[in-house]
């Protein structure tokens, strides 16, 4: 009876089937991790992360406001084609889908994963019908960005991060 579990358990072949087994599991827990951290969107860090985060009751009352003016915002890179200097599009709707008009802002371009191609806010120049232009000082590199968009109309008031792939 002992004679043919030896036949099946051989030490020579054993212990290399073990570490293949144990790298095989690394690996897959290695691939695991990096899935789910690609699933997940980078956040942006504020420097001063803890002060602008104390004021909650405020922050959830700025998110409310933006959400009640149902306005519909959209951020894209322009291609180089099509202008002789860096732009980005910002189009704006009512709730109703009508053009936003007579808006006033400034977006912010921020790379997650570098903070030095970071630039900060720049105005929006009204364009007509929705349409607002952006005159960036340089090309947004090829990635993922995110816009953060502060717009304003009388009392009202937008603030939203919208996240983009320039791809030019």
């Amino acid at each position: 009876m002992n004679r043919p579990l030896k036949k099946f358990f051989r030490p020579e072949v054993a212990w290399p089937m073990g570490i293949i087994a144990a790298l095989a599991i690394f690996i897959s827990i290695n691939l695991a991790f990096v899935t789910v951290a690609l699933e997940h969107r980078p956040e942006l860090v504020s420097e001063h992360y803890y002060s602008e985060g104390y004021n909650l009751k405020g922050i959830a009352e700025r998110e409310a406001a933006s959400e009640a003016t149902g306005w519909q915002v959209a951020v894209r890179c322009l291609p180089a084609q099509q202008a002789d200097m860096p732009l980005a599009e910002l189009t704006a709707a009512e709730a109703s889908g009508e053009p936003c008009d007579s808006l006033a802002g400034e977006v912010g371009f921020y790379r997650p994963s570098n903070k030095t191609l970071d630039l900060g806010p720049i105005p929006i120049q009204y364009v007509g019908t929705g349409r607002y232009l952006v005159y960036l000082p340089r090309s947004l590199e090829r990635g993922s960005w995110q816009a953060l968009v502060h717009l304003q109309r009388g009392r009202q008031e937008f603030s939203k991060r919208i996240s983009m792939f320039v791809d030019l």
